[in-house]
């Protein structure tokens, strides 16, 4: 079964051979400390089943040749609140949600809207799905008023996302921190699946019904981050197959990190956590001599 496969599977809550697994995103430090060329390489090596690449920096190349590979390829977006952030400022976005609702739709749906056919085109030239990323939560519960996210916030992504121009097109909506409450919103508004799920703030599998959830995905849910430092590789072994049990009731799990892989994690460990959760098949072994490394190089950096 190719990685491809295995993510459809999920998003139609489907058992496969093995839960897939994939990263949010490997930041540029990262790629570097493992010793890979580019970022294909350090995917071709963990042996992922789904990428995932900024739908703002990547071109119609780029998603050509990613969509020769058996993997699933999703284009990251950042949400509408975190434009609004990036344009006013916090206390400019939260005064503006407080004072002027009607005012911070518009600006948020014009937004969206402008992104419209580039997704489409995205998707055209082989991207298959769409994470839109808004942190609308921290630790200690959610950053904006839960009645503005209810009547105004997910209603404006539903109007979006569930719009004949995309069609059956899976989006994904990821967020850090606690937003438990805001999960049945989520599906609400037609999202596919929600990624993230920290563990520190008190999200597991056990939060969720199974069979109430229907046709959900739930991607993510493992932390390298232990109390105050990294945890090793013995540590993330014992956790993720922990974790992988506690899952097996929903089909619609997807492995990965709650936010993503950056330049202070180990290698060693991030491959121990993926290779967990399945056998390294021909893909991730291809690499492990130099001579084989030799004979890849030119078709890697074609990519």
């Amino acid at each position: 079964m190719t990685g491809r496969e295995r993510v459809w599977k999920a998003l139609n809550n489907e058992p496969g051979d093995r839960p897939p697994r994939g990263e949010l995103l490997f930041t540029r430090e990262f790629v570097r400390n493992a010793g890979c060329m580019n970022l294909w390489e350090l995917v071709f090596q963990l042996d992922q089943d789904l990428v995932t690449l900024p739908l703002a920096d990547t071109g119609p190349s780029a998603w050509a040749t990613w969509k020769t590979r058996d993997l699933f390829p999703m284009g990251c977006l950042s949400g509408p609140l975190s434009h609004l952030m990036e344009t006013l400022g916090w206390r400019g976005m939260a005064l503006l949600v407080v004072k002027e609702r009607d005012q911070a739709v518009r600006i948020m749906e014009s937004y969206l809207d402008g992104w419209a056919d580039r997704i489409i085109k995205a998707c055209d030239m082989g991207c298959e799905g769409v994470v839109l990323a808004d942190d609308i939560a921290g630790g200690r519960g959610l950053l904006v008023s839960p009645d503005f996210l209810k009547t105004c916030y997910f209603p404006l992504l539903s109007r979006f996302i569930k719009a004949p121009r995309f069609k059956d097109l899976p989006f994904i909506f990821h967020s850090d921190g606690n937003l438990r409450e805001m999960v049945p919103q989520v599906r609400g508004a037609g999202f596919r699946g929600i990624h993230g799920l920290q563990p520190s703030v008190g999200i597991a599998p056990e939060t969720f019904d199974a069979k109430g959830m229907g046709k959900f995905v739930f991607w993510g849910n493992f932390e390298f981050e232990g109390d105050g430092r990294l945890k090793d590789v013995v540590e993330v072994k014992k956790e993720v197959k922990t974790l992988l049990k506690r899952w097996k009731r929903f089909p619609g799990y997807i492995f990965g990190s709650s936010g993503g892989i950056y330049g202070a994690l180990d290698y060693r460990t991030v491959k121990q956590a993926h290779a967990c959760v399945g056998p390294y098949y021909s893909r991730g072994r291809r690499f492990n001599s130099s001579a084989q490394i030799h004979r890849s190089e030119s078709y890697v950096r074609s990519l």
